[in-house]
């Protein structure tokens, strides 16, 4: 489960771009950042996971949650272009997600609303410790 957990955290941390979150104190965006997340709407049947991750520096704001459910991505994605389009939030990428070129079934939506992200990713088949992670970020 760690592994898993560590692959997806590695995963945000490198679409965002590295950096070291030391004993700064965080930047001011993190309340907006944890506000974003504290609203945001949940899927229906998404069942969290006690694993939420979060760093903190001050170039990077940045809260992640995993969650277990069987919904198909078709659904999860018309439900999150509908919601976040409503709040002003535009759909920025839309893609599969590759594992050495080949397609292990993962996919990664992208949101975006001014200095703002959230990123929605469906694990692929190698995957089996949660199946969406949701992160929320603010990056200088």
């Amino acid at each position: 489960m760690k592994t898993k957990v560590l692959t997806f955290v590695l995963l945000i941390l490198l679409a965002g771009g590295c950096g070291y979150a030391g004993s700064s104190p965080p930047p001011p965006q993190m309340s907006e950042v944890e506000r974003l997340r504290s609203d945001f709407p949940v899927y229906p049947g998404f069942a969290p996971i006690p694993n939420d991750f979060r760093m903190a520096a001050p170039h990077v704001a940045s809260l992640s949650s995993s969650f277990k459910s069987d919904a198909p991505l078709d659904d999860v994605r018309r439900f999150y272009v509908e919601k976040l389009a409503s709040d002003g939030w535009k759909l920025a990428g839309d893609r599969k997600l590759t594992e050495w070129g080949g397609d292990v079934g993962g996919h990664l939506l992208e949101f975006r609303r001014g200095e703002y992200r959230i990123t929605i990713e469906k694990g692929g088949s190698n995957n089996d410790d949660w199946d969406y992670g949701i992160n929320f970020r603010w990056e200088k």
